[in-house]
């Protein structure tokens, strides 16, 4: 039974532990002192207790009380109704009492109170039960129900112990509710699992195909697209085109010797064009190639001064140039750049190639030095397969593994005519700094080649942002599109 307010103060008081009691109208009030009993004006229908009393009333002096309302678990109101009284009692307040009536008991002694803090739900039955007191002016029916009330108020007190340890640990009830309800849940669950493992048992169930899938096994790539030789070569040029006039004259100088293998008037004379601006002797010795290579006089006339240079790398770079014209014109300035070691090497090299019978013998001797170094060998090996040397095919097969000299290797079996370079050129195709080689290979190699289905390594560069990029694409389009006399020159 949780606590009260008293009704002029409103101080919290225990209705069965305090001592300042009054019957006001059928209904006991407790108060938490004597001053604020006799404060209260109410008019009592019964003797003011100031002390319960021991004992409680005969059974013949108090009618039986009600039926117990059903209430919530754990109720406390503290508000006590009395039972009504039997149809019997007189209600006059002022009615002598009856001789039925039961003589007052003996006061008793007071409980002990509560120690301080302790709930009035912690130990009920030490608690000691107040007892209406007998006066002659109460009414026999204010005295019953005054009787009546308290009796339900202790009934509602020791019920209510029943519940206090749930009410003292709401929590530990809400987690055993919430267990309950996994509980619940779990078992629907289980119960459905079960009702849809065996639905339909007994009937037949449809067979669902199983597609088994070896994820192993990759699916093979779709075939590259081929492109029109015809279509791949105009567009090429329309790109050559285009770099002739943008700002760049290092892109405009490639890609005017690009365009200019095939002997077009625009791209000689943006040739011409950049000679006066260019200030570098080697660069000016390029101008002239391609100008040469393109039937013009000037380039030619440009490579024949630079034979005569004071300088020595001027010098043997024209004649390197006009080497790879087949102009020999050069043989005697590499000829005396060969009785330099530090020419040697190179000199003989472009000498092979105008079909010098000293330098391919040297070539041979220094194949077969196994002291000089490695890469002189093979430097010569590959110069002796540009000579078309047919002792040079077998050791220029086994470098085509070797990728620091396959480029030079692939390119010297085509001039033989050995087409196991072929692969090895096409997969060059896809490297830009390599592709334009690479398509003179495959031209040297395949004078009618059909180059439809290996243009998809060169057309998307077209579009590239790069402009270096753009022109070695559209160079080596040319290269297998156009005339197969435009792979004769380097």
């Amino acid at each position: 039974m949780t606590m009260s307010a008293c009704p002029m103060c409103k101080k919290a008081v225990h209705p069965l532990l305090t001592q300042h009691l009054r019957i006001v109208d059928g209904v006991v009030r407790a108060y938490c002192s004597e001053a604020c009993r006799a404060a209260d004006p109410a008019r009592d229908s019964g003797p003011a207790a100031s002390a319960p009393v021991s004992g409680a009333a005969p059974p013949s002096a108090a009618p039986a009380a009600a039926p117990k309302p059903a209430r919530a678990k754990g109720d406390r109101s503290t508000k006590v109704e009395a039972a009504p009284a039997s149809k019997g009692a007189p209600a006059s307040k002022g009615a002598p009492a009856s001789k039925d009536e039961p003589a007052a008991s003996k006061p008793a002694a007071a409980p002990a109170p509560a120690p301080s803090g302790a709930s009035d739900r912690t130990a009920p039955k030490a608690k000691a039960a107040a007892a209406p007191s007998t006066d002659p002016s109460a009414s026999p029916a204010a005295t019953a129900r005054a009787s009546a009330s308290i009796a339900a108020a202790l009934a509602a007190d020791a019920e209510g112990a029943e519940g206090a340890r749930e009410d003292e640990q709401p929590a530990a009830r809400r987690g055993r509710a919430g267990l309950w309800l996994a509980l619940v849940v779990a078992g629907a669950g289980a119960a459905a699992a079960l009702w849809w493992s065996q639905r339909g048992e007994g009937e037949p169930r449809a067979v669902v195909p199983v597609v088994v899938v070896d994820a192993g096994v990759d699916a093979p790539p779709p075939p590259p697209p081929v492109f029109v030789p015809a279509e791949a070569n105009a567009r090429a040029i329309d790109v050559l085109r285009a770099l002739l006039t943008i700002e760049s004259l290092r892109v405009r100088r490639v890609a005017a010797a690009a365009l200019g293998r095939q002997g077009d008037a625009q791209a000689v004379q943006t040739l011409l064009d950049l000679l006066p601006n260019e200030q570098s002797e080697i660069a000016k010795l390029d101008i002239g190639y391609g100008l040469a290579r393109a039937g013009s006089e000037r380039g030619l006339e440009l490579l024949l001064t630079g034979l005569r240079s004071s300088r020595r790398d001027v010098k043997g770079d024209a004649a390197r140039l006009l080497a790879a014209l087949g102009n020999d014109r050069a043989e005697s300035t590499l000829s005396s750049l060969a009785t330099l070691s530090q020419f040697r090497l190179s000199a003989n090299e472009q000498l092979a190639r105008l079909g010098n019978k000293a330098a391919i013998a040297a070539l041979e001797k220094l194949r077969a030095d196994e002291e000089r170094p490695e890469e002189d060998r093979l430097r010569a090996t590959i110069a002796l397969g540009y000579a078309k040397q047919a002792t040079a095919a077998e050791p220029l097969r086994a470098l085509l593994a070797d990728s620091r000299f396959n480029v030079g290797a692939a390119g010297a079996l085509a001039v033989l005519g050995d087409p196991s370079a072929r692969p090895v050129l096409i997969d060059q195709l896809s490297i830009s700094s390599l592709r334009v080689a690479a398509a003179l290979g495959l031209r040297r190699l395949e004078p009618e080649l059909d180059a439809g289905p290996i243009l998809y390594r060169l057309m998307p560069d077209l579009e590239s942002e790069k402009d270096v990029e753009r022109a070695a694409a559209a160079e080596a389009v040319l290269l297998l599109t156009g005339p197969a006399s435009l792979a004769e020159r380097d």
